[in-house]
């Protein structure tokens, strides 16, 4: 049984961590830690393409923010004390129909995890919450992955792996190696307008074993990611894909 201690809320607090979190590491090593992205419902604007450009600009921002802040309060902290991302989410978000900016929020929150954890002394990472509050969306009568679940479907695939030692991976996108050989990569496009091209080395894999994209049937609340066919190729020792606007993607590479 390992106890994790309910954290900062709201937040601030360096009284309760030298007080409460640093007497109790011992017994609860683990700090509970939550962030909402909180915008007025104007953002969500999508009567022109410059309009919408805004509001992904702004939601893709919104993550680069929030990886801030899990360093600044990592930076409040002694390093024997770890942090339980448990929840993070674009507030206001659950009575909403799904969309298309929420899945890539999520792909580009995963993909700041997978990156900065160890930076930040991140034990796990959970989510509030998956059923109807659009991860996984259930009806009486049918129930289907929103934006965010096929995110999360993608970036699970990573589990079981090791970071693969790549200089020229982007940003957006992330590989691990696998005890079996092979090379799971993931991508995301937040650019409304403009396609994504990356180039990644295979480390002398042949061969694609699996490979799929996910590109929006539309860009407003309401839309959908569509399975489309993914065109990547391995070109003289590279993985090349041009990934469509507002999409996410992800390939396995075998040898």
């Amino acid at each position: 049984l390992k106890i994790t201690a309910s954290g900062i809320y709201p937040y601030g607090g360096l009284n309760w961590i030298e007080n409460s979190a640093k007497p109790l590491k011992d017994v609860a090593p683990v700090i509970s830690y939550h962030r909402y992205d909180i915008w007025d419902g104007c953002i969500y604007d999508y009567t022109t393409p410059e309009s919408t450009e805004r509001v992904f600009a702004t939601v893709s921002k919104s993550v680069d923010h929030a990886m801030d802040a899990l360093s600044a309060f990592r930076s409040t902290l002694p390093w024997d004390i770890g942090i339980s991302y448990d929840e993070w989410n674009l507030w206001y978000m659950w009575y909403r129909k799904e969309g298309i900016v929420e899945g890539l929020y999520a792909a580009k929150m995963l993909n700041g995890f997978l990156r900065n954890w160890e930076d930040v002394g991140l034990t796990y990472v959970c989510y509030f919450q998956a059923i109807n509050e659009q991860a996984i969306c259930v009806s009486p009568f049918e129930s289907h992955l929103t934006s965010i679940g096929e995110a999360m479907r993608l970036w699970k695939d990573h589990v079981g792996g090791v970071p693969s030692a790549i200089a020229e991976l982007p940003d957006n996108a992330f590989a691990t190696d696998h005890p079996n050989g092979s090379r799971y990569m993931t991508f995301y496009n937040f650019s409304t307008t403009k396609p994504c091209t990356f180039r990644i080395p295979t480390g002398g894999r042949r061969n694609i074993v699996a490979q799929e994209a996910l590109v929006p049937n539309g860009l407003e609340t309401g839309c959908r990611f569509t399975l489309k066919r993914c065109d990547g190729k391995i070109v003289d020792g590279f993985y090349e894909l041009t990934l469509a606007p507002a999409s996410l993607s992800s390939v396995r590479l075998g040898k």
